[in-house]
């Protein structure tokens, strides 16, 4: 947060929930390493236990809307799906497919962004703006494409993502923030190094650095004839919402156990 009283509203807002608790779950490795970078280690139970999905709710059995899009089958989809704010890097997304359709005239790119967005021209070829999604209705419009884009900037740790892996889209991310761990965990896609490293320093975090395009086109092109390798070996059970569940359980247990 730039404006520095916002951002000491907030910090304090949250120590105080923290000195209040008697434990605490991070998201990612990311949170926790960016809370102790501001916050100093904190003397009380805590674990790192990331986000899941419902694989049952979200798979790659069922419908899609490529009939209904009247896409071929030679059409290759790319699915982006976000809360649209500046730091989830959107201008850059259709920046970049614009690159792919440049470079690969032969291939028919087709994008789809799911999520309600401040894109003015929606009137762009090849690109189809979505808006709000029902819930139930968001596996098929995932399960229409070949390859989930997410460029989010030093996102904490995300569910989208989840949501693409769980209906069998590999993934290209960024190389900053949470998000990266649960690609890497379930073995669904390719960490694209398109940023500097962040260094846990205080950033503009809405006003986004431009990727490194060069990198994220050959990483993309590495996926995208790849996909085969990824789908077929991706570890579902990493972000299984069962599993999670079982894991908040036992830490809430623990914590019982000891002050109750």
């Amino acid at each position: 947060i730039k404006d520095k009283i916002n951002r000491e509203q907030q910090h304090s807002i949250l120590k105080e929930n923290i000195n209040n608790s008697l434990g605490i779950i991070f998201q990612s490795h990311f949170c926790k390493n960016l809370f102790q970078n501001f916050f100093g280690d904190i003397n009380k139970p805590k674990e790192i236990i990331h986000n899941g999905v419902s694989l049952i709710d979200f798979n790659r059995k069922g419908d899609n809307y490529r009939n209904k899009l009247n896409f071929s089958d030679n059409d290759f989809v790319i699915i982006s799906s976000a809360r649209w704010r500046r730091h989830k890097r959107l201008d850059e997304t259709i920046e970049f497919f614009n690159i792919l359709k440049f470079k690969n005239p032969k291939i028919n790119y087709k994008l789809i962004i799911l999520g309600k967005n401040n894109v003015e021209n929606k009137n762009q070829e090849d690109i189809i703006f979505v808006g709000d999604i029902d819930y139930k209705d968001l596996p098929r419009w995932y399960r229409t494409g070949n390859i989930f884009l997410h460029l989010s900037w030093i996102e904490p740790a995300g569910n989208s993502h989840l949501e693409a892996i769980s209906c069998g889209l590999p993934v290209l991310c960024a190389n900053n923030g949470g998000m990266l761990e649960t690609v890497i965990s379930t073995k669904s896609g390719i960490v694209s190094k398109i940023d500097s490293e962040y260094n846990l320093n205080l950033v503009d975090f809405y006003n986004p650095p431009k990727p490194n395009y060069e990198i994220l086109y050959n990483d993309f092109m590495n996926l995208q004839n790849n996909l085969n390798y990824y789908s077929e070996n991706t570890d579902l059970k990493k972000i299984d919402i069962d599993v999670i569940a079982k894991k908040y359980f036992s830490f809430i247990k623990k914590i019982s156990d000891k002050y109750c």
